[in-house]
């Protein structure tokens, strides 16, 4: 609750309300006459189109540098430091992939490590996992021999 006040949001209020409109353009039908029965269907329509446009304009008001978070359109905030740990146990034919997904997210590349933990693979894993971490700089690899325990 501090957090709506701080930010001035109100979303609990917000989403209370909305709550009780969507429940009464609902039940309005069965109360009015049938020629006056889609007048709160067609308003509750008309209103939520017009929020999801205007949230859809505002985001892109709100752009702001990659690696930055606005909490308010002027207030940038730095984002967090992210590991992302992958376990792989023989899996040559999506190991690529998977690593060519992870080095696409849009973070910002100095606060994301990446670690994909061969635990070991009797497939090409491993040798496919080395080359990759040569083309990728932020892949870290660890190669575990089978049976050393936990794992996957």
């Amino acid at each position: 609750m501090a957090h709506a006040a701080v930010t001035g949001d109100h979303r609990r209020g917000k989403s209370a309300l909305f709550f009780v409109a969507c429940g009464a353009a609902g039940a309005a039908p069965h109360w009015l006459d049938p020629l006056r029965s889609l007048m709160p269907a067609a308003t509750l329509a008309l209103l939520l189109g017009g929020y999801g446009l205007r949230t859809v304009l505002r985001s892109r008001d709100l752009a702001t540098a990659p690696g930055e978070v606005p909490l308010k359109a002027d207030v940038p905030v730095e984002l967090p430091a992210v590991d992302v740990v992958v376990a792989a146990r023989d899996e040559e034919a999506v190991v690529a992939r998977l690593v060519e997904r992870l080095t696409a997210l849009r973070y910002p590349k100095e606060r994301l490590a990446l670690w994909v933990v061969d635990d070991g693979s009797e497939d090409r894993t491993g040798p496919l996992l080395d080359e990759l971490q040569q083309q990728h700089p932020q892949l870290q690899v660890i190669h575990r021999k089978r049976g050393a325990g936990g794992g996957k």
